[in-house]
């Protein structure tokens, strides 16, 4: 087993990804990377980014000068020292001594005295009794204050928080009580939730270790994306038009997908479904999860923006879960938030209305489209479909009915949020729109 020091600095490797080549967390995941695989280098990785801006304002007073921009590794070592004696009440003298070890397999054994000076200098300061209720740049904070006022302190204060694990209960495979009558029996206990496919863990656990995962019983999704797939269905199953042709648009890592394979099936409602995918990793990742899974579906590689994927048979119903900023999935993937700059959102805004003007053709009269995001921002959600509703003429925007039981909901100009105020769900947006039935449909 790699001694503690190694252990240290492959987690500082896997930071230091991050903020120096923008590699962002899911990323370093699907890779396996060696610095995310302890437990406790998963409480660093995290936690560091969790708190870095609270982290850098701690230390910046104690600097004599600053860090060097190709020195960023020494930097973030700093912070995990800071954060083991802050939040995980390490013993000081084993962090300091650990931590200022790593700087020789870093190659830059210069550092050890600052390393050792800082974390000492630290060591002697009053530990904060609380911690700061917000940490986030100041663009974003701002961001939020003018697009949230009532709303923002919630927020930010939920993007403190660790977010709870949910899982999906695979229906086609399993009955959610007799899963749960499995999962007591492994002493594992749970949180109940509005919808029976959806089951809270009372703690995280690894995926390998939940009873019938490798069997497809369950796949690990959040509370909020399952929401966002219960309304999906509920417009498909109010709509009169049949057969119903359906397409998943951006559909990896295929949570959606599989949810609504299962409660199409569930409900009787006769139905195919096609899924679309840009990448042609993450295609793999969604044909290996239908294998794990025991779901049929038809997947292509094609990109959202063309149309040389397309047999040219209209859809009825067509999700878009758009490439989107992520700035609602913040509690759980806190690298956003230092990866994330302005300029970033109106490149992701041109894609979404591409993608949008692309498939309409490929909607039947009369059909709709599911746009969703995990992003807070405007830009991306209600100033877009405006944008989209200008552009075509044939468009109409279709109110939905919200269930009184989903509480963090919250109505906006085009569509409905669902805000990240509980450690359950990430944020959501999402609106419907319709294509005008032909004319000669209309009499």
């Amino acid at each position: 087993m790699p001694n503690k020091s190694s252990i240290l600095y492959l987690a500082n490797q896997a930071l230091y990804k991050i903020f120096d080549a923008g590699t962002n967390l899911n990323i370093l995941l699907s890779r396996n990377d060696p610095g995310l695989k302890d437990p406790i280098q998963m409480e660093l990785v995290y936690g560091v980014l969790r708190h870095y801006y609270f982290l850098k304002t701690t230390i910046t007073p104690l600097l004599d000068k600053r860090i060097k921009r190709k020195d960023v590794d020494i930097e973030l070592l700093i912070l995990m020292g800071v954060y083991q004696i802050y939040f995980m009440k390490a013993p000081i003298y084993a962090v300091v001594n650990e931590t200022v070890k790593v700087c020789d397999e870093i190659q830059k054994a210069w550092a050890k005295g600052l390393v050792n000076a800082l974390l000492r200098k630290v060591s002697t300061q009053k530990i904060p009794d609380s911690y700061p209720q917000a940490d986030l740049p100041a663009w974003l904070s701002n961001k939020l204050e003018e697009e949230f006022p009532d709303f923002h302190q919630k927020i930010k204060t939920a993007f403190l928080t660790k977010p709870n694990m949910t899982l999906r209960i695979n229906t086609s495979k399993v009955d959610p009580s007799s899963y749960q009558k499995k999962l007591k029996e492994s002493s594992i206990s749970i949180i109940p939730t509005n919808f029976e496919e959806a089951i809270t863990l009372d703690q995280a656990r690894p995926t390998l270790n939940l009873p019938g995962w490798a069997s497809g019983h369950i796949s690990v999704q959040d509370f909020g994306a399952i929401t966002i797939g219960r309304l999906f269905v509920d417009q498909i199953q109010q709509s009169p038009i049949t057969p119903k042709r359906i397409l998943d648009a951006c559909s990896a890592p295929g949570g959606k997908l599989f949810h609504l394979l299962e409660l199409t099936n569930k409900l009787n409602i006769e139905a195919s479904i096609t899924s679309l995918e840009l990448k042609n990793k993450r295609v793999k990742t969604l044909v290996d999860a239908a294998i794990r899974l025991g779901h049929l579906v038809e997947i292509y590689q094609g990109d959202a923006t063309k149309s040389d994927w397309w047999d040219q048979a209209q859809y009825t119903h067509i999700l878009v879960d758009a490439p989107c900023s992520a700035s609602g999935t913040i509690a759980r993937n806190p690298d956003v938030k230092v990866l994330l700059n302005p300029n970033s959102i109106k490149e992701y805004q041109q894609i979404q209305f591409d993608i949008l003007i692309n498939l309409w053709d490929k909607l039947t009269p009369g059909g709709t489209i599911f746009y969703c995001t995990c992003s807070l921002f405007k830009e991306e959600n209600d100033d877009l479909i405006q944008r989209f509703l200008d552009a075509k003429q044939n468009s109409n925007l279709v109110r939905i009915n919200m269930p009184k039981e989903i509480s963090n909901a919250v109505e906006t100009d085009s569509g409905w949020h669902l805000l990240p105020f509980d450690k359950i769900s990430d944020a959501f947006y999402f609106s419907l729109v319709s294509k005008a039935p032909n004319p000669k449909e209309l009499h």
